[in-house]
């Protein structure tokens, strides 16, 4: 799609970053675009975030305290895969 198309306000970029600096300087970035900026402080909020917001996209610091950004990538496409895959018969 082209920025044309979309309206800013229906974009919801999730940033989860462990730095309130990083999570402040992307906010000053995307904000006046009108996008809507979820922040997400560590990997454990950002999945929380992630699962009841449904944002896209998001912006993902990799190298952070406690639930790294690789640990968050696989919780959240195991998430997915809960959520598409069809009910196991008898379970």
């Amino acid at each position: 799609m082209f920025p044309s198309q979309v309206k800013s306000t229906d974009v919801r970029v999730l940033v989860i970053d462990d730095e309130y600096l990083n999570l402040d300087l992307v906010q000053s970035l995307l904000g006046p675009t009108g996008l809507h900026v979820l922040r997400a402080n560590g990997g454990q909020e950002g999945i929380e975030m992630a699962s009841s917001e449904s944002p896209n996209p998001i912006l993902l610091d990799l190298m952070m305290r406690g639930v790294t950004g690789s640990q968050v990538v696989e919780r959240l496409r195991a998430l997915d895969r809960m959520r598409t895959s069809p009910p196991t018969p008898g379970a």
